[in-house]
């Protein structure tokens, strides 16, 4: 088989300075040659996905929280946009004819898999259950789908026909399993799967035989295959880094998740603003169902807010949300101080708008 040393890679590039970092789209060749943005930095982009076909990448944009869906032609540079998709819970991927994506959304509460025609832009729902179905991945023959989903009563793996016939559970261990993707070949499929606190990547057969772990580590997860997937120690690489993940949990309203990835990213940059920052966000969202928890979730997201301005006294975004902060517990006199802060510091963007308005309503 061929190498895939000449193959290209897509990746979010973050940069700039502390109070105004920005995530862009880009691409370079695998030796780190021919480097270039595809996007401004405008919004926030995360998991872009090559189309088999090399020449068209899929990515999740968001503007205001809100996901949008977007495919690139790298030849012509134009970009369009699929849809507004605003209760995606897993980001598309293509069919292997790269005619088609999958992905999972959630509506009214309800996380199903759905499938969209490229050419038409025709959207198909594939599963209607009650449970949560998500991260599906196409068999290189386009015929079956592999997903996993909790309507066993835990998060397990199951296959399915590419229509959302004859659905059948391939994973019976203990633990819960996730973001399953199906070999090149057709002969695996790599998973991840969560035991006891620990993180395991593993591989089995698409009827469930022959499961076997290859790496485990905390948070170790996200498998991916080299494009000609030939040996195990070269198909695996992980997804993203423990920030990226736990803004695109954060931009989910999937709070706790957010907390753990974002805690981590914490740790290992403590110096860093947009991070603390990013989690105080996490914290300040995730509120609390009882007056106890409210607490505490309310005194973290002040701590890491002003561990961000610590850092970085011109953070703009940390500024902001104290404000917000005092706003939710009712001290007016001290959001105005902060609002006064934050327009030292931002004075004419859409948020230095919002805060008027909060104040003036307050």
């Amino acid at each position: 088989e061929g190498g895939y040393f000449d193959t290209r890679i897509v990746y979010v590039a973050e940069n700039g300075p502390q109070n105004r970092r920005v995530k862009r789209l880009a691409i370079m060749d695998q030796d780190g040659e021919n480097h270039r943005y595809l996007t401004d930095g405008g919004n926030l982009v995360l998991t872009p996905r090559f189309s088999p076909t090399t020449q068209e990448i899929t990515y999740l944009s968001y503007s205001l929280r809100k996901p949008r869906v977007y495919l690139f032609n790298l030849n012509t540079g134009q970009q369009e946009v699929l849809g507004d998709f605003p209760g995606m819970t897993f980001a598309p991927r293509f069919s292997p004819d790269g005619n088609k994506v999958i992905m999972s959304m959630a509506k009214d509460g309800n996380s199903d898999i759905y499938m969209m025609d490229l050419r038409t832009r025709q959207v198909t729902q594939l599963t209607a259950h009650p449970a949560i179905d998500t991260s599906p991945s196409f068999s290189p023959d386009s015929k079956q789908i592999v997903f996993n989903s909790d309507r066993g009563g835990a998060q397990q793996l199951y296959v399915m026909e590419a229509d959302g016939s004859n659905v059948r559970r391939i994973s019976f261990n203990q633990g819960r399993y996730a973001t399953p993707v199906w070999s090149p070949r057709g002969d695996l499929i790599a998973f991840t799967r969560i035991s006891q606190g620990r993180f395991f990547i593993g591989v089995m057969k698409p009827d469930g035989s022959g499961e076997r772990m290859l790496a485990d580590g905390f948070l170790v997860e996200s498998p991916t295959w080299a494009p000609n997937g030939p040996l195990e120690a070269e198909m695996l690489r992980q997804a993203a880094s423990n920030h990226m993940m736990g803004t695109f949990y954060l931009l989910n309203q999937d709070f706790d998740t957010a907390i753990r990835y974002l805690g981590l990213a914490a740790e290992q940059l403590g110096d860093d603003a947009a991070v603390q920052n990013d989690l105080g966000v996490a914290y300040l969202e995730r509120g609390g169902d009882s007056a106890e928890e409210l607490a505490v979730s309310m005194s973290r997201a002040r701590q890491q807010f002003d561990l961000a301005l610590s850092q970085d006294a011109e953070f703009a975004p940390a500024a902001y949300n104290l404000t917000l902060l005092f706003l939710r517990l009712d001290l007016g006199a001290e959001a105005r101080h902060r609002q006064e802060r934050y327009l030292e510091l931002d004075s004419e963007s859409e948020w230095a708008d919002e805060v008027r308005r909060l104040l003036d309503l307050n």
